[in-house]
């Protein structure tokens, strides 16, 4: 159905955990499993993967100094993925995902 042929397009360009192929199922189980989870246990489970992908960055140096820019980089199975695939396979909106960000790069 329309779900499958989302998730093949989803994971185009990268492989999956155990082979050399892409794993639509492996996308589907995932997000069954991860739309089976209670709000808070998702986003805890989201807050660990994000924080897994957190990296700094130089930013322009302001007036106290230079700064660092907290960015992400969004994974599945190892290998990364594009935003509106991170949050297709996590079932979650993009203010949700910059909320849940906000709380990962927190100290």
């Amino acid at each position: 159905g329309f779900v499958k042929t989302l998730s093949s397009r989803v994971v185009i360009g990268f492989s999956c955990h155990n082979s050399s192929s892409t794993c639509p199922g492996d996308v589907l189980n995932i997000r069954q499993q991860v739309g089976a989870a209670p709000g808070k246990e998702r986003d805890a489970f989201v807050i660990g993967v994000l924080s897994a992908g957190m990296f700094a960055q130089d930013a322009p140096k302001g007036s106290e100094g230079p700064r660092k820019r907290i960015k992400f980089r969004y994974s599945v199975f190892g290998g990364e993925v594009c935003r509106d695939a991170f949050c297709y396979i996590y079932r979650i909106g993009s203010t949700r995902l910059k909320r849940l960000q906000k709380l990962a790069g927190q100290k």
